[in-house]
């Protein structure tokens, strides 16, 4: 009776981190597609669309380069209040 126990109470804490796994797996691929979606979306900007890039709790100006990423160079930042 006793090893039961043990071997449900086992069973029931496994159960919870199986579902704590899918719950971070499905997070996981929710940003996953976010980011895919993103990128879509300034690849089929023009190359000189000029977009807003996140800098730490700032924005910074730049432009959508050809390659579907943005200018390294940083032409103004935004703060974020």
């Amino acid at each position: 009776m006793q090893l039961a126990l043990e071997i449900d109470a086992q069973a029931q804490s496994a159960q919870r981190e199986i579902n704590i796994v899918k719950t971070a797996v499905a997070a996981k691929q929710r940003d996953i597609r976010m980011l895919e979606l993103i990128s879509i979306e300034v690849k089929s900007l023009a190359k000189d669309t000029k977009i807003y890039q996140g800098v730490g709790k700032m924005y910074g100006f730049a432009r959508a380069s050809s390659n579907g990423g943005t200018d390294t160079r940083v032409l103004g930042l935004y703060s974020v209040r």
